[in-house]
């Protein structure tokens, strides 16, 4: 990531699946190890846990968001963007509960609305 970034103003890197299955862990500790070495001015972090509800009613649900972030913690990553992803806008109060529970400021809950195609996103 050092040697990438050096031609860089700004590098994203993405870590896939699910924070705390064993096969991740050492790509998120790096990026933890990462934050302590450049500060908090010069990183950030976030994650995008899904804010679908199980089936049949497929409610939305602040709880696998706040578990996500949970597990981030229990690693020494405290996220600081949260992108809810859902198939429909998530409501204001849900996003409010989100940010007090992750604490997270609450400008900083957006909700990522799912798309047909990755190239839908920019």
């Amino acid at each position: 990531m050092r040697k990438v970034a050096a031609d860089c103003e700004v590098l994203l890197v993405e870590i896939g699946g699910t924070v705390g299955d064993i096969e991740s862990l050492p790509f998120l500790e790096a990026i933890r190890q990462m934050r302590q070495d450049l500060g908090r001015d010069n990183t950030s972090s976030s994650t995008s846990p899904s804010s679908h509800g199980s089936p049949p009613r497929r409610k939305l649900k602040t709880k696998p968001t706040q578990h996500s972030v949970k597990e981030m913690l229990s690693i020494g990553i405290q996220p600081d963007i949260l992108l809810c992803r859902s198939d429909r806008a998530v409501p204001h109060e849900m996003r409010a509960k989100i940010a007090l529970f992750c604490n997270v400021q609450e400008r900083a809950v957006i909700a990522a609305r799912d798309v047909a195609s990755i190239y839908e996103l920019p």
